[in-house]
């Protein structure tokens, strides 16, 4: 049975355009910054992932602007922490993940959401727990290199000026021979308590951000409105122009067949 093409690019609404997963708000007087990730479409364990690009996105919104004015999907690692500079169009954007059995990895960030120009700012791969300006330098919290070094809990701090030359051959310098400071003496306690889960969720709300699972599944329904079918169990109704119109939340079923859902429900 053939369908007609259904002229639409989006599902939901326009905030949304974009936006993965667990997204995290950042905002600075009318900029804000929707930190998110994608989820795998497969699990692949240790071996090499071969899916789909991006993994983790920063998208930037100026004002009540519905569509974000400018995206950023380079970072290979989760997005920690996220940073204004205090007068120009440019974010630091602190990232990292711990690879389950010995290293920190992580990068630091430096990129103008106007011109485009970005640079990786660390010559090793550390893990930035949170980034802040101070002027037009980079204040940092990074996590020790790897288990043997130092005890899981340890924190560090460095100051990296972007304007200067940065090695890329996994050689740093400037993160060498770091002494472990108190997290508590780190300047970073305002950043923190900004960053509660009410907090997150007002500004989500104010956004008209949701949480967002993946699509296992489709179905256009004889009136043309097409079906979609979540992973966390969801099931959506959107006319052709991709507004929804309806929301079920059926039982989370992790093993069962996502069209199953849809043609349960439709019939």
């Amino acid at each position: 049975m053939a369908f007609a093409l259904i002229p639409f690019a989006e599902l939901g609404p326009p905030r949304a355009s974009g936006a993965g997963r667990t997204p995290e708000v950042y905002r600075d007087r009318d900029r804000v910054v929707v930190a998110s990730e994608f989820q795998r479409l497969y699990w692949t364990g240790r071996a090499l992932y071969g899916g789909h690009r991006p993994r983790h996105r920063v998208a930037v919104y100026i004002a009540d602007a519905l569509p974000p004015v400018a995206y950023f999907d380079l970072a290979r690692y989760a997005i920690l922490d996220v940073a204004f500079h205090p007068s120009e169009p440019v974010l630091a954007i602190g990232t990292g993940s711990y690879d389950g059995g010995y290293s920190f990895e992580g990068e630091l960030w430096w990129w103008n959401w106007v011109t485009g120009e970005h640079r990786s700012l660390l010559g090793a791969p550390r893990m930035v727990e949170r980034c802040r300006f101070d002027g037009d330098q980079i204040s940092i919290v990074l996590l020790p290199p790897n288990d043997d070094e130092y005890d899981p809990g340890s924190r560090f701090t460095a100051v990296i000026d972007p304007r200067r030359e940065h090695t890329t051959d996994g050689d740093d310098r400037e993160l060498l021979d770091l002494p472990p400071v108190d997290p508590d003496t780190l300047g970073f306690s305002d950043r923190l308590a900004q960053r509660t889960p009410e907090v997150r969720a007002a500004e989500l709300a104010r956004l008209g951000l949701e949480p967002r699972a993946p699509i296992w599944d489709l179905a256009v329904l004889d009136d043309g409105r097409l079906v979609a079918a979540f992973d966390d169990g969801a099931v959506e109704v959107f006319r052709a122009t991709g507004e929804r119109v309806a929301r079920h939340q059926l039982p989370a079923e992790p093993s069962s067949c996502c069209g199953y859902r849809i043609s349960c429900w439709s019939t």
